[in-house]
């Protein structure tokens, strides 16, 4: 019996934890406004899709770059530890949209993220906070989708 690797073992979690993230998103409440091009669950039902059909390539990969051959127990830890201070930042993110909306939220968790790599080009935070912006005014103006709001508004 082979046994798990991360390889095996993170594109299984993602696929289940998007089929949960899915049967959620089925829950969400229709949009405020009438002239909504999309509803509230459309952009996370294509992004859990897409975490499906990307985790199913990297099994598929895993399992044809092996053929039958049995993997030995290696030094790979199954979650590494970039993918936890990831899993960790995504929850910061989280908490902080909940807090003071998406907007700040998004400013100041990308400023973060490129301070905690140590970039030091101007360039890269002004492209930051321009994909912030120019998101914002998309779902707000053109798809006509609220986003996350402050707790206190």
């Amino acid at each position: 019996m082979a046994t798990p690797s991360r390889y095996n073992v993170l594109p299984t979690l993602i696929i289940f934890l998007s089929a949960i993230s899915l049967w959620l998103i089925s829950g969400f409440n229709a949009p405020r406004y009438q002239d909504a091009s999309v509803d509230a669950s459309f952009f996370p039902t294509i992004v859990s899709l897409v975490m499906v059909l990307l985790s199913c390539l990297m099994l598929y990969h895993h399992i044809r770059s092996n053929g039958n051959r049995q993997t030995t127990c290696s030094d790979d830890p199954l979650v590494p530890s970039g993918a936890l201070l990831g899993m960790l930042f995504i929850a910061y993110y989280v908490l902080l949209i909940a807090v003071v909306g998406y907007l700040l939220a998004s400013f100041v968790a990308f400023s973060t993220y490129l301070l905690a790599l140590k970039v030091k080009r101007l360039s890269y935070y002004i492209a930051a906070w321009s994909f912030v912006t120019i998101i914002y005014y998309l779902f707000g103006e053109v798809f006509v989708i609220a986003l996350p709001q402050t707790m206190w508004s």
